[in-house]
């Protein structure tokens, strides 16, 4: 749900910063998300719950063991029986030997590669195409937000029932496709239709990778 947050926050700001851009300049506009990123952002930063123990919880959503009816020699063995229960199977040094860590770290890394050149480089193209800027930002900004069905839907609810590494393959595999071929589309609606299918797919790839990283 955060990830969702965080792509209904960008489907919502990045219509306002094209409309900036458009009639103050870019330099005004990176001023302003400066600023808005330290009056807003970090106070929200500074009083957001980020670990289980603030919610009286231990990690992986564990409840404590009930203590009320035990004494202190119970209540610190209960304890010590769930920090025990806790402990991590792998640690760092462990974990970089294994064949999975690289594999899944250079296909996260090329995906970023890919996906960030084609967000970079999206209202750019669409500009070249006649469509004002105002517009490609705004068709920049759905993704965000039709990205959400992916998020949710593929990478949250499927991903419990289908194998999530199938699923990632597939994403992948989609987003390829459709970017293919908005580099050889040049209609707006046509842009526009396969952009949300990118959408869904680009979603998905975003909250896939945290469940295996679990697993």
């Amino acid at each position: 749900f955060l990830m969702s947050g965080t792509g209904l926050g960008g489907a919502i700001l990045l219509p306002i910063l094209g409309w900036w851009i458009t009639t103050y300049g870019w330099r005004s506009s990176v001023i302003a998300s400066g600023l808005f990123i330290i009056v807003v952002g970090l106070p929200i930063a500074c009083i957001m719950r980020h670990r289980p123990e603030q919610y009286g919880l231990f990690p992986d959503g564990n409840k404590p063991t009930d203590f009320d009816v035990t004494n202190n020699s119970d209540r610190t063995q209960s304890q010590s029986e769930n920090k025990e229960e806790n402990q991590f199977e792998f640690g760092a040094y462990q974990t970089i030997k294994t064949s999975s860590f690289w594999l899944f770290g250079i296909s996260l890394g090329l995906r970023s590669v890919v996906t960030t050149g084609f967000t970079i480089h999206f209202v750019a193209m669409m500009v070249d195409r006649g469509i004002s800027l105002t517009s490609s930002t705004s068709l920049l900004g759905s993704v965000a937000l039709i990205s959400l069905i992916g998020r949710i839907g593929i990478g949250g609810w499927i991903g419990d029932v289908v194998s999530k590494r199938i699923l990632l393959a597939g994403t992948s595999l989609v987003m390829a496709i459709t970017m293919l071929a908005i580099g050889l589309t040049q209609e707006f609606w046509m842009v526009a239709m396969i952009l949300t299918i990118y959408a869904v797919a680009y979603g998905a790839s975003v909250v896939l990778p945290m469940g295996l990283q679990a697993d």
